[in-house]
């Protein structure tokens, strides 16, 4: 049986070295999907061996389960019947291991528990200068470093002045929601990398920047990541 789950690990994974699983590891981060998140489901472990899968934001609070270690194989088993579960389907046990990867722009290293589902470990962002490709984009990753815009500035699909925009729906001030195509002035963003090169829009000669926006349940772009040009970010 462990053959066959280390086998339908491998088989989905991409580029990635398993690793040792220590308590540390598990205990002094969050673990989540692989994005920048304002809201979502995450794992948290503690050191007496209980897990939580809670729902970050509003909603839905999560449930617990306990964990443990055998063979360096994290073994995951949820309490029986709980009320508040992701998309409302009971968890089952789970296997997982930890690997680490240069598969995200995101962060370095995951739990793998099979079946293409993993929990990324949220507090180890990928470093400054790393190389990356973003839709066949290659990109000088930028740690995850905060900015903020200086200007309502165009978020796009790709890095050129003639993509596509993407859509966002943000809180208005009377409390309801618009739809625009451009990330508001003095919404902070996080960087995830610019271009190797330099362009010039204009009068203007910069980098074009991936961006993602935190999400929440008001204020969420409809894509985790997009460009803007670097004239119009206040890097931090």
């Amino acid at each position: 049986m462990k053959l066959i789950f280390l086998l339908l690990i491998f088989s989905n994974s991409n580029l990635f070295s398993v690793e040792p699983i220590k308590k540390s590891i598990l205990i002094e981060t969050a673990w989540g999907p692989d994005r920048i998140l304002g809201e979502g489901w995450i794992l948290e472990f503690d050191y007496k061996n209980i897990y939580t899968e809670r729902w970050l934001g509003e909603g839905c609070g999560g449930y617990q389960g306990s964990w443990k270690i055998i063979d360096n194989i994290l073994v995951l088993e949820p309490d029986k019947n709980p009320e508040c579960t992701p998309n409302n389907k009971p968890p089952k046990k789970r296997m997982c291991s930890f690997e680490k990867t240069d598969s995200s722009i995101y962060y370095v290293q995951r739990l793998n528990c099979g079946n293409n589902e993993y929990f990324w470990d949220l507090k180890n962002a990928i470093e400054k200068g790393a190389k990356r490709t973003f839709e066949g984009i290659e990109i000088h990753t930028l740690g995850l470093e905060k900015a903020i815009a200086n200007s309502n500035v165009k978020f796009r699909i790709k890095p050129n002045t003639k993509s596509k925009t993407i859509k966002c729906s943000i809180q208005d001030n009377l409390g309801g929601q618009k739809e625009i195509d451009y990330i508001p002035k003095g919404i902070e963003i996080y960087l995830i990398g610019r271009t190797n090169e330099k362009e010039k829009v204009e009068k203007w000669e910069n980098y074009w920047y991936l961006v993602s926006m935190s999400s929440n349940s008001y204020n969420a772009c409809f894509a985790d990541a997009g460009w803007v040009y670097g004239e119009f970010l206040e890097i931090k």
